[in-house]
């Protein structure tokens, strides 16, 4: 054990790769690990996503959808976007507490173009926590939370209801993992209404925030 679970408190904003970072925790702890969606002041590691991606994949995944579906009437985009602001909210307030915590950014700390960003993670977990990860244990990492091996566990349930709770991962849980996935989904016309809306706005307040 490299780190007591009683020192790590998680946060994550839903669909943001939280599930992924608690997997290599909890084998960084061997241990139960305190985790929400919730603000909770206590908590030391925060995960966030690019907010429209995070509540375009939270819609999908909430309603079972596989990757045709597209967005082109306002409303329906107006209530994917008010659905997901409380949760940025949450984000809005860590950044705005003072507190010393850990930040990953999906977007530049959690995912590549290459895949799975280990090398950024562990340096990160690392330099945080005070700790070194030894070579063997990193390999065994990315063995048991590599996106294809989270791939097979989500295929074993055919609805996200369903879940393993021993790696937390959930029916039609891990899909490409692509920055900038919501482009795919949500109409040209409708680019501009989300880049005035309140979703996006938070996003880059945090981001300046913290990078």
């Amino acid at each position: 054990m490299l780190i007591n679970p009683n020192q790590i408190r998680m946060s994550s904003s839903p669909r943001s790769g939280g599930t992924f970072i608690y997997q290599i925790l909890e084998m960084l702890t061997q241990g139960k690990i305190v985790r929400s969606h919730e603000y909770k002041k206590n908590r030391n590691v925060i995960i966030f996503r690019d907010f429209l991606d995070s509540a375009i994949s939270y819609y999908r995944v909430m309603n079972d959808l596989y990757d045709d579906f597209y967005i082109n009437d306002k409303d329906v985009l107006d209530k994917i976007i008010n659905n997901y602001i409380p949760y940025t909210s949450n984000i809005v307030k860590y950044v705005n507490d003072g507190c010393y915590r850990l930040y990953l950014v999906y977007e530049y700390d959690i995912k590549t173009k290459e895949g799975n960003n280990y090398d950024t993670i562990f340096q990160k977990i690392g330099q945080f926590f005070n700790i070194k990860i030894p070579n063997t244990l990193r390999e065994s990492i990315i063995s048991e939370t590599n996106i294809n091996i989270n791939k097979k566990r989500s295929k074993k349930y055919e609805t996200f209801h369903k879940w393993d709770d021993r790696n937390l991962i959930h029916g039609k849980h891990v899909h490409t993992g692509d920055v900038g996935i919501w482009k795919n989904h949500v109409s040209n016309q409708l680019h501009e209404y989300y880049e005035n809306s309140l979703l996006n706005k938070n996003h880059k307040y945090c981001l300046n925030k913290i990078l």
